[in-house]
């Protein structure tokens, strides 16, 4: 006898429909492959397409935070490279945030910093041209919170005046409200000596209480991330997708990095 011919997927429509199987059934698995594949591939999109708002968000916060520095006397762009930590600018005028701990580490220096200063881009997209403008202050008119860490300072010269500043620095916009564990952000800041921002991507871990100051004898709720800072990064922003910063870097520790929180923050900066 001869061999059955070949089963072909009409046969096995056919098939189907003469036992009353409903095609459904048949159809079923490719259904919920295309399906899933759909779902990957959208998934896959709304990824896509966050990866790429936070890399604008992240040029974009470049433009307004610079390193503490030091700058010789005689002229506002012979600076040491010697970085102290980051600051944010908070308005267009000069102001700017940074950790107290940043500051008091350039009044103990005065030997070798004759005039503090924090460093923008003259012009340029980027910090790689190395084009950078001191914009002195005077670190004892800084108005500091040992306690809390936090220090607030203005720059002598109005960056937004200053002629030789065709990049001028952008005021970052503090946020007070709090972000949920497992929310994702970023976090910009200068290594010790060195002139190029670094950035870093994690999510809020969550937030615990610790005690600061001289005796330890106040508490505050710190923001606490999944991804550690690096030395020179104190004073930086923490900062979502949409640019507002929810944050300020004070330290890390067991591969963990700690903020003041967003609210904190203003409420120094709103405070007298």
């Amino acid at each position: 006898m001869g061999s059955d011919p070949p089963r072909t997927a009409r046969d096995d429509f056919v098939s189907f429909k003469a036992i009353g199987y409903p095609l459904s059934w048949k159809l079923s698995p490719l259904i919920g492959l295309l399906t899933y594949c759909g779902s990957c591939l959208l998934a896959a999109q709304v990824h896509a397409q966050q990866t790429d708002q936070f890399i604008t968000t992240i040029e974009k916060i470049k433009t307004g935070i610079a390193p503490v520095a030091c700058t010789r006397a005689a002229a506002a762009t012979n600076f040491d490279v010697g970085v102290h930590g980051t600051a944010f600018f908070i308005d267009t005028h000069g102001a700017f945030l940074t950790a107290a701990h940043v500051i008091k580490g350039v009044v103990e220096n005065k030997e070798k910093c004759e005039i503090p200063a924090v460093l923008v881009r003259a012009d340029g997209p980027s910090f790689e041209n190395l084009n950078l403008y001191g914009l002195k202050f005077v670190a004892s008119d800084c108005r500091i919170d040992d306690t809390a860490d936090i220090a607030r300072c203005k720059t002598i010269e109005d960056p937004s005046k200053a002629g030789k500043i065709v990049t001028k620095p952008t005021a970052l916009e503090i946020a007070s409200d709090v972000g949920a564990d497992g929310t994702p952000v970023a976090f910009s800041g200068f290594p010790v000596n060195g002139l190029i921002p670094y950035t870093a991507r994690a999510n809020i871990a969550g937030y615990q209480v610790v005690e600061m100051g001289p005796k330890h004898g106040l508490h505050f709720r710190m923001l606490v991330l999944d991804k550690p800072a690096w030395p020179g990064s104190s004073g930086g922003p923490v900062y979502g997708v949409d640019a507002r910063v929810v944050g300020m870097l004070l330290q890390a520790g067991n591969g963990l990095a700690f903020a003041h929180p967003g609210a904190r923050l203003n409420e120094f900066v709103s405070s007298r």
